[in-house]
Parts: structure tokens; sequence; C-alpha cells
């Protein structure tokens, strides 16, 4: 049976660092449900037993105060992300502290995180009063001013200023407020008004906001397509790996961009190489460089659905679609040619349909479960709204460039955007029906997710003996 070893090379690598972060017996349970399953036994072990190691080396070592005490920091700016509520804006800055001085001791590289109203003009490293408690949350002094330090070039920095230039741009091009707002996260990352972000959570679109990989694949297309017709192959690979790095570093390293940055670009060295690669090995690649580099990144939910949802869709969209081709088989492009224009857009529509539910279904039965342990609620109008609105909302961010250099396109754009934003939100009253649960347990969780993962890899593997025979 065909098992991806990457991949699982890659989960037994994740369980290991898991024990560091939270170790639970259902853990060793998992590790042992994949040796006795899946082959390269002595590997799965090695690799359970790496992912301890490099954890436990990048396990924080820094010592924080023991209760609040009032300092001077000398801040490196790492991060900037907004924090929009209804009645206030502010900004989070998240880097490291070189050095705190108290009156009574002196701390060094000290990860910290502080709330501003604005975010300072210039600079990225600064001198700054104010009290830091034992979580590493600095409350810097509401009346003593950032004073800017001598530092070297930031990437943090620049990257912020681009993406300050994009939002300009887009609000002057872009007169509809909340159209320019939708473009605006969609191509920076930059959250929108809390308005819109309830309104997209609401109906179980609020992804959809997110630069993810389903963005970052969506602009990997358009750039390639672009660059088609002017290269060779070879060519074509070199340039859009070079494109999609610059785009990297725009939009910075969130998980599932990264994901999605490494499985493109592993592609196209294998097109480069003349190699095949086998999908669920490109996921396993991006985790386990992504877990080797920043281990801590096991812990953020939007890493741990970034994963999740490709795995989904990966495993199980070929099972479902293969299960909906027995009611709605395929028919040969001369049967048709034959039929009735009427009845061609009919079958058209028909195969939309099917892939667009083996894809919804394929991502809800992988990451349900931990949406349940999370949150206990789930909207069910996020399945015919998730089934018809990422692609439309797609198809608009694939148009967005040419919008920005052709008036009537922007007009256009403007108003079928402006038309889908209305849609999200006002949806019909009596369909906000929410599916709620009490949380499952951590245990039942985990257990959970392994027999997904397991019976998913085992129905893929016959899948794909059956189609090869």
């Amino acid at each position: 049976m065909f098992a991806p070893p990457l991949l699982i090379w890659a989960i037994s690598f994740f369980i290991g660092v898991s024990w560091l972060h939270c170790f639970h017996f259902i853990s060793l349970l998992s590790l042992g449900a994949f040796l006795f399953f899946f082959d390269h036994k002595r590997a799965i072990l090695w690799f359970a037993l790496f992912g301890y190691l490099i954890g436990w080396v990048h396990q924080p070592k820094a010592e924080y105060p023991t209760s609040p005490v009032e300092g001077t920091a000398i801040f490196d700016l790492k991060s900037i992300q907004k924090s929009q509520t209804p009645f206030h804006t502010s900004y989070l800055l998240k880097g490291v502290c070189k050095v705190f001085t108290t009156e009574d001791n002196v701390y060094t590289n000290l990860p910290i995180s502080l709330f501003v109203n604005r975010v300072p003009k210039t600079g990225s490293r600064w001198e700054i009063e104010g009290k830091l408690d034992e979580k590493g949350h600095f409350k810097p002094h509401t009346k003593k001013k950032f004073r800017e330090r001598d530092a070297p070039f930031s990437i943090t920095r620049w990257r912020y200023s681009q993406k300050q230039r994009v939002k300009k741009l887009i609000h002057a091009k872009f007169r509809d407020r909340k159209v320019a707002h939708f473009f605006t996260s969609m191509t920076t990352g930059e959250k929108p008004d809390w308005l819109m972000t309830m309104e997209f959570r609401k109906v179980g679109l609020s992804h959809i906001l997110a630069i993810s990989g389903f963005h970052f694949a969506l602009i990997a297309l358009l750039i390639g397509s672009l660059l088609k017709p002017f290269l060779s192959p070879k060519l074509h690979s070199i340039a859009l790996l070079f494109f999609l790095s610059v785009l990297l570093i725009f939009l910075g390293l969130s998980p599932s961009i990264l994901r999605a940055y490494v499985m493109i670009c592993l592609y196209l060295l294998g097109k480069l190489a003349h190699r095949r690669v086998d999908g669920l090995n490109l996921l396993g690649a991006a985790l386990l460089i992504e877990l080797i580099f920043n281990p801590s990144s096991i812990t953020h939910l939007g890493f741990q659905l970034s994963y999740l949802a490709t795995f989904g869709i990966l495993t199980f969209y070929p099972l479902f679609q293969s299960l909906l081709n027995r009611a709605f088989p395929k028919r040969p492009l001369f049967i048709l040619r034959s039929m009735p224009l009427l009845d061609q857009h009919g079958y058209l529509f028909v195969r939309f349909l099917i892939g667009a539910i083996s894809l919804n279904f394929s991502v809800q039965l992988a990451t349900l479960p931990l949406l349940f342990h999370c949150f206990g609620d789930f909207p069910l109008l996020s399945i015919p709204y998730n089934l018809i609105l990422p692609p439309l909302l797609g198809a608009a961010l694939l148009l967005f460039p040419f919008a920005l250099l052709l008036p009537p396109l922007r007009l256009l754009l403007s108003w079928f955007t402006s038309y889908l934003l209305r849609i999200i939100a006002n949806p019909p009253a009596a369909w906000e029906i929410h599916l709620s649960i009490s949380p499952p347990s951590l245990t039942f969780l985990l257990l959970l997710l392994t027999l997904i993962a397991i019976w998913g890899l085992k129905k893929r593997g016959h899948f794909r003996e059956n189609r090869t025979l």
C-alpha cells in the first residue's frame, strides 16, 4: 500500500515536538498506530526523537521577572499586527528586548510584546520606559516617547511601509470604502474593520480575510500565467521562484503562507529536475521545514488549521469526487459536444458543484474536530457559502491587478465585489443556524485526528492502487 514517507516522518516529527509543549498519552498511542500501520518504523521513531530534541533546542531560555517591574527596555521590532475592536484600534508590536534595566537587575534577550495606539513613524529599535510582567507583556508609559536608537535594516519595517503604500493606492483607486478594505485585507493581510470581520465570521468565511495558502496559490497562478507566454519552461520556473520569494518577503512568514511557498517551490524544483512529486510528500516536507526552523509554531491555531485543511484536500478530495462521480458520471468530450447548449451548461455547472462539494467536505472533515474543540460552534451557513463564494472572491482577486490599470474594469469589479460583500453581510435570517456542542476534550480530539489521518492515508493508498490497476 502506498504511504507518503515524508508525510509520515513529518507527522512523527510533529508528535516529538508536541511532547515538549504538552505531553499527552494519546500522542504515544498515535505514534504506536503509525508504527503499526506504516513502513519505515525505525525512521518514524528517529523522527519523533529528533522532533523532541529540536523543540528542546529552540525552547526559549529567557528569564523574566517574577512579578511586574518598572524599567527601561531596548526593543528590537520583529512584527506588527493590527488589533481592532468596535471602540478602539491598536497595534501589537512583537520583538526582542535586547536589554531591560531595572533598579535591581538587568535582563537580556527577552521576547516581549506591547500594544500601542500608533506605530512609530520611523525606526525599528527604540528605548522605551515601562513595566514588564512575568509573561513577557510590556506596558509602555503613555507620557514617555519612544526614543529611536541606531539599528540595522529591518525587513519588518520595510514590509510595514510597503503595505501602507499598497493600502493608500487601493483606497485611492476604489471609492467604495468597504471594497477597498476587502482588497487591502486580501493583498496585504491587514485585518479589515471589525464589522466586516464579524460579518465574514458569522457565515464561516473568516479564513477568506486572512492571507492564506489559498491566496498565495492564486497569486502564484496569476504570476505564472502572465510569465508563461514569454519564457521557456525552465526559465518560467526560475522566474516564478524569484517572484514568489519576493512576495513571501512582502507578505511575511505566517504559517499558511510559508506552507504554500515551500510546497510550490518544491514542486517547481521537481519540475526543473524532471521528477514527479506527490502532494502529500510536499506537505510533509513543508511541515518538516517549518517545524525545524520554528517549533513553537505548533501552538498557533492558524498553523494547525492550515496543515489540516491541506491534508484534507490532498487525502479526501479524490475519494469524495470518486463517490459523487458514481451518481453523476463524467461524459466524454464527444458526447458533451453533441448535447444541446442548455444541457452543456447544466452539465458543466454540475461538474463545478461536484468539485466544490468534494473540496468543502474534505476540508470540513479534517478541520471540524479542531474547530469544535476550540470554539464548540459551527455555522451551518458555512457549507453553502463556502461552496460558492470562495471561487467568486478568488476570481475578483485575480482581476484586481488589472482593475488597478483599467478604470472600466475597476468599476465593474467594484460593483461585483460590493454585491458579494452584501450577500455575506446580509444572510437569510432563517438560515442562521449554529451547530453548538460542548467542546470535546483534548484526549478525544487527538484520538479522532489520529483515526482520521490513518483512515484517510489507508483509503488514499487503496484508491491509488486501484487507479494504477
